[in-house]
């Protein structure tokens, strides 16, 4: 999953488990390890997808292109099975968005779109 933030590729970290006491994975949240804003870190992964939706519709609606961090990868057979096998995937670099209408000199940021 990409973060919301700076769309860089974001991993699950490790929680202790209340009812073993054992660590493991969290499935509900995701940790980004390149966002500068080190309080907004750790996200919940429903709230992260729901604001990649939201871009994916905001470029939609001005007619811009997908941004390449929510493109599908396309992979042969062969690379999806080493990849099930432990190896490591490439991480993307982070992107910044300002999103700039074809028709428009007004400039939308992040903080503006997701603004409540």
């Amino acid at each position: 999953m990409c973060c919301c933030a700076c769309g860089a590729v974001t991993v699950a970290p490790t929680i202790r488990d209340p009812k073993t006491g054992r660590e493991r994975p969290s499935r509900r949240l995701r940790l980004c390890t390149s966002c500068n804003n080190t309080a907004d870190k750790l996200r919940d992964r429903d709230v992260q997808a729901a604001r990649n939706i939201l871009w994916l519709t905001i470029y939609k609606y001005y007619g811009l292109e997908r941004p390449e961090y929510l493109c599908r990868v396309v992979r042969s057979k062969k690379q999806a099975t080493s990849e099930e096998d432990g190896a490591k995937k490439k991480k993307r670099a982070p992107v910044k968005r300002t999103i700039k209408p074809k028709n428009s000199d007004q400039h939308i940021t992040t903080s503006q779109a997701l603004a409540p």
